[in-house]
């Protein structure tokens, strides 16, 4: 729906008191409300929830991350974004890195341990390698 339509729905409702045009507040509100559950929106709330996740839902996310610049980046990716393309959870990301970031993130120290306990299956293939190039070599 377009401004236009809205105005159009509000001028069915309009109220003339003393030769001056008055539009019922609470219908006006009514039909703003309506409209605003059918539209998709993003807004700083997301830019938070992309930064937490990208720190791993750590809570020294705003370490990493500029709350300040939320609002600027979240204008610019609305101003400037593909319309055929749409607004994603990428585009976010981008507009995150680009105008929110303050320095790169490094994982905690228990996490460094932890991805080194745990065998990949990367790791797997290079001790495949290994073992051929030893029984090779006999």
């Amino acid at each position: 729906m377009y401004v236009e339509d809205i105005i159009s729905k509000l001028n069915k409702k309009l109220v003339r008191f003393a030769n001056v045009d008055y539009y019922p507040a609470i219908t006006a509100q009514n039909l703003l409300r309506d409209k605003a559950k059918e539209c998709i929106s993003w807004s700083v709330d997301d830019f938070e929830c992309m930064a937490r996740q990208n720190c791993n839902d750590d809570d020294n996310w705003d370490q990493y991350y500029n709350k300040d610049y939320f609002q600027s980046a979240l204008e610019e990716m609305v101003n400037n974004h593909d319309s055929t393309i749409g607004i994603t959870w990428d585009t976010i990301d981008i507009y995150l890195e680009q105008y929110c970031k303050i320095k790169n993130y490094v994982e905690p120290l228990v996490m460094k341990e932890k991805k080194k306990n745990t065998i990949t299956t990367r790791d797997l293939s290079a001790i495949d390698d290994i073992e051929e190039h030893k029984q090779r070599n006999r």
